[in-house]
């Protein structure tokens, strides 16, 4: 039968009247079926309309699918819905990386051009997979292109010149560099010359202008977050060559020459510049071309970023699996109800000068972080006590815990003395310099000295505008943790931007616990505690601390619980530790700073034999080594 527009609206009027209830913020969606023929139609067909009403929308959304699937109308909505996307994936890949321009008759050569959109699609979302940062990981394949292939330059013709106003939307510095960065990790390992003996990843590039990028440092001197507009007027283009021509005897891969042609060739701007669209348009399609050779050369080289999936660990809740370096024992306790198993290491040394000290680990390190200062204290005669709070790593994970710096600090208290030890020298990392300094309140007589390594709660980020966030939004969170987000996150805040294979045994230590099967526990529970760390801040109380206190602080640490919850212009104003420790070091009474002025979050780990020598140096009476000026500060 033949329907008009509103005889189509007439058939579905029974889901187009507004409900009596009273109007939901969530999208209520309704379906209504019918048969529909149109004027050019030689036989009627089922028709289904959707109506969508959504919150705060005087009217609802109408829309219409004709479709002779005899599934139930929501089904056939949905199955429609998903077809959309494939088809807009499918243009993704068509436009983005130019896959074919056949001209297509047959259905054989349709279903093949097809085919090939479908691979140019794929291939462009392995290519983002290795080498895109985590804010735009889920962008389209035409915005990447848009933003980091263009850089946001569109192309205007005035006379004989060419200029490019860049756009608002243009990448900022940091992103570009973490793009650089994680294309330069696609590199195999350093590969030996025969001819020349020099490893081919070390050959400089010799570079003129603002960006330099070589295989230890990528410097973004020129660019500007956001970008500023460039003219020609400002001279500030780019020119590079490319590292020289490796001789014969180099046996590189093809997947390895092209990581490393794309990891370092520099773009030449200036003969853009001069070329015009036409040099513009040749380069585009070059980088095509070159995009799609690289995916599949990534198939003969090794991906550093992770490990692969089969060797990957899976641990227990309880850290169960993952070796300590020396043996852990267990102090068996009841609190709040509950029986808790405290693990810890108790390292006795051969030559022993009475002291003793305890190693208070941060919040995402456990008592085995610590093995070098260990070892080195253990050397120097200290007998020292490595425990892993309740909550973390070999410890019980309780269900239901008040977790407060109280409790843990009265935990410790009471394991040290059933190991018959009634002071020490308390050294706390991160969070536990947090713990460190509530001990020292609580404990003042068996506390007789602080050393607070790189340790959080110098500030108070809520005081600074760092949003609260639920228990449950930290639980959420902590679902997601993957040892890629850990290994980025590390990287930049606790060395400083570098990375050696040796840190990647603490990134698998934490990971195999959120693969394993104490997953939801291990989240539960690592939720708690931030929410502890956020709500109980202790840099109100420094100038309560009667014993002497040794900071030692990483300059290049920017630690901040929260950070990326705060608004864009608080963020540049948290984490920053040259002035934390500072002002720390004036507030505490009796307090000496030393400051590493090229280390991170975990100096102890990122070089521990310069920490350790400061550590030990340190170690000494505090009271006689107090400079008249606490906050200027030392640096070993």
């Amino acid at each position: 039968m033949r329907s008009t527009g509103w005889g189509r609206r007439e058939r579905i009027g029974c889901v187009l009247k507004r409900p009596l209830d009273r109007p939901s913020n969530d999208a209520r969606r309704s379906h209504a079926s019918f048969s529909y023929q149109a004027t050019s139609w030689s036989k009627p067909h089922r028709a289904i309309g959707k109506v969508e009403r959504r919150g705060g929308e005087l009217y609802p959304r109408v829309g219409f699918i004709v479709a002779d699937m005899s599934r139930r109308a929501a089904n056939v909505i949905a199955f429609c819905d998903k077809r959309g996307t494939c088809v807009r994936w499918i243009k993704e890949g068509k436009g983005s990386i130019g896959s074919t321009l056949l001209s297509c008759r047959s259905f054989a050569a349709n279903a093949v051009r097809l085919q090939l959109h479908a691979l140019a699609c794929n291939l462009g979302d392995f290519l983002r997979t290795p080498a895109t940062p985590e804010p735009i990981k889920d962008g389209s394949l035409t915005s990447l292109e848009d933003k980091l292939i263009k850089i946001g330059a569109k192309v205007v013709s005035h006379g004989r010149h060419v200029v490019f106003p860049m756009a608002e939307v243009a990448i900022p510095r940091n992103l570009f560099a973490d793009i650089l960065r994680l294309i330069a990790e696609l590199r195999p390992p350093p590969v030996i010359s025969t001819a020349q003996g020099v490893p081919l990843s070390r050959v400089p590039l010799r570079t003129t202008g603002d960006v330099r990028l070589d295989d230890r440092e990528l410097t973004f001197s020129a660019l500007n977050t956001p970008m500023s507009p460039v003219r020609p007027h400002m001279n500030r283009h780019f020119e590079g060559s490319t590292a020289p021509n490796s001789s014969k005897g180099d046996r590189l891969p093809f997947g390895a020459a092209v990581v490393r042609w794309m990891s370092v060739q520099p773009i030449n701007f200036r003969s853009v510049w001069s070329g015009g669209r036409k040099a513009i348009r040749g380069w585009m399609k070059g980088f095509s071309i070159l995009l799609a050779a690289l995916g599949f050369a990534l198939a003969s080289v090794p991906l550093a970023r992770a490990a692969p999936v089969d060797d990957a660990p899976a641990y227990g809740p309880e850290l169960q699996g993952f070796d300590y370096p020396w043996p852990v024992s267990h102090f068996r306790f009841t609190s709040q109800g509950a029986d808790l198993d405290m693990a810890y290491m108790d390292v006795k040394p051969a030559r022993p000068n009475g002291g003793a000290v305890v190693l208070l680990h941060g919040k995402n390190f456990c008592a085995a972080t610590w093995q070098d200062a260990i070892a080195v204290l253990s050397e120097a005669g200290y007998r020292v006590i490595a425990p892993d709070q309740i909550g973390f790593c070999k410890s019980t994970k309780p269900e239901h815990y008040q977790y407060s710096f109280q409790q843990l600090a009265g935990n410790t208290h009471a394991l040290l003395a059933s190991l018959g030890i009634s002071r020490a020298t308390i050294v706390g990392h991160s969070t536990g310099g947090m713990l460190a300094i509530r001990y020292g309140l609580m404990y003042p007589d068996e506390a007789t000295k602080l050393v607070l390594v790189d340790p959080i709660g110098l500030e108070d980020w809520k005081a600074k505008g760092v949003p609260w966030q639920s228990v449950d939004a930290w639980r959420q969170q902590e679902l997601h943790t993957s040892a890629d987000g850990i290994r980025d996150y590390e990287r930049m805040t606790y060395y400083a931007g570098t990375w050696s294979p040796a840190y990647e045994r603490w990134v698998q230590m934490l990971a195999g616990m959120y693969r394993g099967p104490g997953k939801e526990i291990v989240a539960w529970n690592s939720a708690l505690l931030y929410d502890m760390i956020y709500t109980q801040p202790v840099c109100y109380e420094f100038g309560q601390l009667k014993m002497p206190v040794l900071l030692m602080i990483g300059d290049k640490d920017t630690t901040a619980i929260g950070k990326n919850l705060a608004p864009a212009s608080v963020r540049p104003t948290l984490g920053d530790y040259p002035a934390l420790g500072k002002a720390a070091a004036a507030a505490i009474p009796h307090a000496r700073l030393i400051e590493f002025p090229d280390l991170g979050h975990a100096p102890q780990i990122q070089a521990p034999e310069i920490f350790d020598k400061a550590l030990i140096d340190g170690m000494r009476p505090l009271a006689a080594n107090v400079p008249d000026n606490p906050a200027s500060g030392a640096r070993p």
